[in-house]
């Protein structure tokens, strides 16, 4: 599970599943964000993905919040797997500052 924290604010998850040794591919994958030391909420995840619509989930935060993320594999029927590996990242929606020195030259 990796998190880059992109432009305005957006962090996006990817994770990589490795379906070697598992009896069952799955169906969906859901999403569960928290902020801070905030608790993650499992009954209710930010998002769901499948994986033919890939292994990416993009969340916008405000500027300097701390973002936690957790991805669970669900299967067909419905049953969610309890890991529990977290990845986090701080968001970051403020452009950059201008530098107040700078001199243009143009040459002909």
């Amino acid at each position: 599970l990796t998190l880059t924290p992109g432009a305005g604010g957006l962090i996006t998850a990817t994770w990589y599943y490795d379906d070697r040794g598992q009896a069952v591919a799955p169906a969906s994958f859901n999403i569960y964000t928290a902020t801070g030391e905030d608790a993650f909420d499992y009954d209710t995840p930010a998002g769901n993905v499948t994986p033919s619509r890939g292994n990416s989930f993009g969340a916008t935060f405000s500027n300097g919040v701390t973002a936690r993320f957790v991805v669970r594999a669900v299967s067909a029927a419905g049953d969610e797997e309890d890991n529990t590996t977290e990845a986090s990242a701080t968001a970051d929606s403020q452009a950059p500052t201008a530098p107040d020195d700078m001199t243009v030259e143009l040459i002909a």
